[in-house]
């Protein structure tokens, strides 16, 4: 609430939800964004088995979401969403959906799992590695690789894509930017995949 405080320590979990059930259990409410402390190393799970709302009042340290078995949709509550370690989506028909023109997502860590993610628009800021395999949804969104060190990049089809890191992206696989590519800082090197852009390029 706006005076008391919710604080997780190093390496506590919180899990909201069942994966058995789709009631969809929320992240604890009246909280401001101040009065949350959640440890870089501490990790919130959403896994209701349906629709579910991803609160961005806090900071989280990890985040996992769990897609499951229901094809149900879960968005996040506003914008910006931040995640000052990893963001992984694990398996299932779900998918975790952005869907608002200013919506922005900030990863400081790495993105990795099986889960599908879907943009219709909005930002996502990368610094860490992005080794996930689930179904990416580009829509008309940004993903900005944005790290201080070198950065797997990976290869599927994006809508805008800047790197804009002061290391080197490397992309895994082959590249496909249906709109415009930007390279602002550090290098990127595809090192031999192969790379098709249809908008712009930018270097």
């Amino acid at each position: 609430n706006a005076t008391g405080s919710f604080t997780m320590a190093a390496a506590t979990s919180l899990s909201l939800g069942l994966v058995t059930s789709a009631t969809a259990v929320s992240f604890p409410i009246a909280f401001t964004t101040a009065n949350c402390n959640l440890n870089l190393t501490s990790t919130v799970i959403y896994q209701s088995n349906g629709v579910q709302v991803i609160s961005t009042v806090p900071k989280y340290g990890n985040l996992t979401v769990n897609t499951n078995t229901s094809a149900a949709t879960k968005t996040l509550s506003s914008s910006p969403m931040n995640i000052s370690g990893n963001l992984t989506l694990t398996t299932g028909s779900g998918v975790l959906t952005v869907n608002a023109a200013t919506a922005i997502v900030n990863v400081t860590g790495n993105y990795s799992g099986s889960g599908n993610l879907s943009f219709t628009s909005g930002t996502l800021n990368l610094a860490g590695n992005n080794t996930s395999t689930g179904t990416f949804t580009a829509g008309t969104g940004l993903v900005n690789y944005n790290g201080s060190s070198a950065q797997i990049i990976r290869g599927t089809t994006y809508y805008n894509l800047t790197y804009g890191g002061t290391g080197t992206g490397t992309p895994a696989a082959a590249i496909v930017v249906n709109n415009n590519l930007v390279v602002s800082s550090g290098t990127f090197a595809p090192a031999g995949q192969n790379l098709t852009v249809t908008g712009t390029t930018s270097i």
